[in-house]
């Protein structure tokens, strides 16, 4: 009798399972249409997400989503050092800007900021909102 070793057939090599090997699962590397359909249902929740919390956000204090922008234009052409949307919203709210009935409207307005070019995504960072989970840092493009 022979005897193999794995480095003769490593995980994920032919005649093996690799990760998957007695769980019943198979890896299907073929269906990027699965991933990019679930992508785009996350899109489309997001998408409403952002356009509910912004509509309450017009309804509590109209015209708050302009006066956030220009504030967001303001604020990211005034620091150059990467910040965190939790910076821009302690920051806002003392410059006078209405706290929305949800945080999650400004969402919405850094969406607005990265379309508009206004700055780019460089990293991440822990936020206090989120129980110090990680959340996206920006900082000012420049031209």
């Amino acid at each position: 009798m022979k005897a193999t070793s794995k480095a003769q057939n490593p995980a994920g090599g032919p005649g093996s399972a690799g990760a998957f090997a007695g769980s019943g699962m198979q890896a299907n590397h073929t269906e990027p249409s699965a991933r990019g359909k679930a992508f785009a249902r996350a899109a489309k929740r997001r998408d409403r997400g952002l356009a509910s919390s912004n509509r309450h956000a017009e309804e509590h204090a109209p015209g708050w989503t302009d006066r956030a922008l220009c504030m967001l234009e303001r604020f990211t052409s005034d620091h150059a050092s990467p910040w965190t949307c939790e910076q821009f919203r302690a920051w806002a709210e003392v410059e006078g800007l209405d706290s929305p009935p949800e945080k999650r409207a400004f969402g919405a307005v850094i969406q607005g900021g990265l379309r508009a070019g206004w700055f780019v995504r460089v990293g991440y960072a822990p936020a206090a909102s989120s129980n110090f989970g990680a959340k996206p840092l920006y900082q000012a493009a420049r031209a």
